[in-house]
C-alpha cells in the first residue's frame, strides 16, 4: 500500500511534468487536465480559499436582505414582483423557514425605506452591504489572478454601481423571458414529445445556461486582471453544475436531516442555509481558481520542476 502511494505522488510530482510526446492525443489532454486539478487543488489549499469561502459567507449573509431589497424595488417597478418571489420560494423550496424570514426582512426593509429618516439610513447601509460584498469578492479574485494593484477610486465607483443596476435589471429581463417561455410551453402541450422536451428543456437546460453565462460574466469581468473568455468556459459548466447538484442536494437531502430539524425545530434552517452558502462559495472559488490556472497551465509547465 506505501508503495502505491508513492508511486501516485511521484506521478503527480514527476511523471506528471516530465515534456513527453503522447502518441495518443487523448491521452495528453487527459494529462493536461490532471495537471490543472492538480494546480487547482494544490492553490486552493495553500491561498486559504477555505477562509476566504467563510468570509464571503459571512458577508453575502449581510448582504443578503439589501440586495434581496433591491431586486424586488426594481421588479415591482417592473410588475414581476410576485414571480420573483415565487421564483424565490421555488429556490428555497427545502426550508421554507428560511425563504419565510428573507422575503419579511426584505419587505419590511423596503416599507421602512420609504419613510422618515430611514430613506437616507436605509440607502446608505444597503450601498455598504452591497459595496463591501462586492469589494471583498474583488479581492478574493485578486489574490488568485496575483494582482498587485487595485481599481481606482474613480472605476470603483462607477463599477460597482453599474453592478448593483444591472444585476436586478438582467435577473427582471430573464424573469420576462421566462414568463415568455412558459407560455410557449403550455401551447406545445397538446404535442406529446416536443411538449415533454420544451419542459425538460425550461426545467433543467435553462436554469443551467443561465448559471453557466452569470459565471462567465463573474470570472471574467471581476478580476482587476485580463481574463481570456474562452478560458472561462469550462470552469463555469462546471461551477453551474456543481451548483444545481448541491441545490438538488439540500433539496433532496432533507429528508436525512429530520432529526437535526427535530432538535433545533426552525432555527435549524439557518444553519443549513449558511452552510449551503459556505459551500456554494467553495465552489464557486475552486472554479474561478480553475480559470485561472487553464489560462496560466504553460507558465506553471515550465516553473515547476519534476523533483
Amino acid at each position: 500500500m506505501k508503495m502505491d502511494i508513492t508511486k501516485i505522488k511521484n506521478f503527480f510530482t514527476t511523471e506528471m511534468w516530465q515534456k513527453t510526446e503522447y502518441k495518443s492525443k487523448r491521452k495528453g489532454i487527459a494529462i493536461r487536465l490532471l495537471q490543472k486539478f492538480y494546480l487547482t487543488i494544490k492553490f486552493f489549499i495553500e491561498r486559504e480559499h477555505v477562509t476566504f469561502a467563510a468570509q464571503l459567507s459571512f458577508s453575502t449573509i449581510m448582504a443578503i436582505v439589501p440586495i434581496a431589497a433591491l431586486i424586488f424595488a426594481v421588479a415591482n417597478g417592473f410588475g414581476f414582483g410576485k414571480f420573483i418571489e415565487t421564483q424565490f420560494r421555488e429556490m428555497f423550496s427545502a426550508q421554507p423557514e428560511v425563504a419565510n424570514w428573507l422575503l419579511t426582512l426584505t419587505h419590511s426593509y423596503l416599507t421602512h425605506a420609504k419613510t422618515g429618516i430611514f430613506i437616507g439610513i436605509g440607502l446608505l447601509i444597503m450601498l455598504y452591504s452591497v459595496f463591501s460584498l462586492i469589494n471583498t469578492v474583488e479581492r478574493v479574485f485578486d489574490s488568485i489572478w496575483q494582482v498587485k494593484g487595485t481599481r481606482p477610486i474613480s472605476r470603483v465607483l462607477i463599477d460597482y454601481t453599474a453592478m448593483m443596476f444591472l444585476v436586478p435589471i438582467s435577473i427582471i429581463i430573464m424573469s420576462g423571458l421566462s414568463i415568455y417561455l412558459y407560455g410557449f410551453v403550455e401551447n406545445l402541450s397538446s404535442f406529446a414529445l416536443l411538449g415533454n422536451i420544451a419542459r425538460f428543456s425550461l426545467r433543467y437546460l435553462l436554469p443551467w445556461a443561465i448559471l453557466t453565462f452569470m459565471f462567465i460574466v463573474l470570472y471574467v469581468f471581476m478580476p482587476n486582471a485580463k481574463v481570456q473568455l474562452s478560458k472561462t468556459i469550462g470552469p463555469s459548466v462546471l461551477a453551474s453544475l456543481s451548483m444545481l447538484a448541491l441545490q438538488g442536494l439540500y433539496i433532496h437531502g432533507q429528508v436525512f436531516l429530520t432529526s437535526y430539524n427535530a432538535i433545533y425545530g426552525s432555527f435549524a434552517a439557518l444553519p443549513l442555509f449558511m452552510l449551503w452558502m459556505l459551500m456554494s462559495w467553495y465552489i464557486c472559488l475552486f472554479c474561478a481558481e480553475l480559470c485561472y490556472i487553464n489560462q496560466n497551465l504553460d507558465y506553471y509547465q515550465c516553473t515547476i520542476e519534476p523533483k
